[in-house]
């Protein structure tokens, strides 16, 4: 379930980017990690906080050119995976693809680190979010990265 204040705390955070106070330190709470996440065959993904740091609202909004109703729906997107990987660059963590296209008909991909410790608490990180070529889809498969 997405958290009550997510939408709300994305968008006071982009515009403090956009004034220039960007506090990169903070961690946004998208919501609880997805059933979808949780259950996926082979993994231990536990049902913590799923976050997203301010830091990487800055990086996909701005550099990535992720829009802001996509930001919005981060959470129902991750929760309604078309397909789970294991990251073919960082053992351990995982890349959510997204039903949802942007216009020019590349997938959106949602990379998610499980159990990573901040502070004194653990949580599942939405490291990057970003738009990929159609297929990388057959790519990942081919390398045997697929779990769902």
């Amino acid at each position: 379930m997405e958290h009550a204040n997510y939408r709300t705390a994305l968008r006071l955070c982009i515009e403090a980017i956009q004034r220039g106070d960007k506090h990169h330190e903070l961690l946004l709470e998208v919501g609880q990690t997805p059933d979808a996440l949780v259950t996926l065959p082979g993994l231990s993904i536990s049902k913590l906080p799923l976050v997203i740091a301010a830091k990487t609202v800055d990086k996909v909004f701005f550099d990535h050119g992720i829009t802001k109703p996509v930001l919005e729906r981060l959470h129902t997107l991750v929760a309604t995976p078309k397909a789970v990987y294991h990251s073919d660059t960082q053992p351990g963590s995982i890349v959510v693809v997204t039903l949802h296209a942007k216009q020019n008909a590349e997938p959106v991909i949602a990379a998610i680190r499980p159990g990573q410790v901040i502070g004194r608490q653990a949580f599942n990180v939405i490291v990057s979010v970003y738009s990929k070529r159609p297929d990388i889809e057959a790519k990942w498969t081919a390398k045997g990265l697929l779990i769902r």
